[in-house]
């Protein structure tokens, strides 16, 4: 699922008993931009 901070919301709305899977490209990325921030402030 795409991180998008509506599409979890959206889904458990419309589909209680899934299951939210993240796909690891995007688990990535925001990890990736997380250091990266963390790394700039310093």
């Amino acid at each position: 699922m795409d991180l998008n901070c509506y599409y979890p919301i959206v889904a458990k709305e419309l589909f209680p008993n899934a299951q939210i899977v993240i796909d690891r490209f995007h688990m990535v990325q925001m990890l990736t931009r997380s250091f990266n921030s963390l790394r700039v402030q310093t």
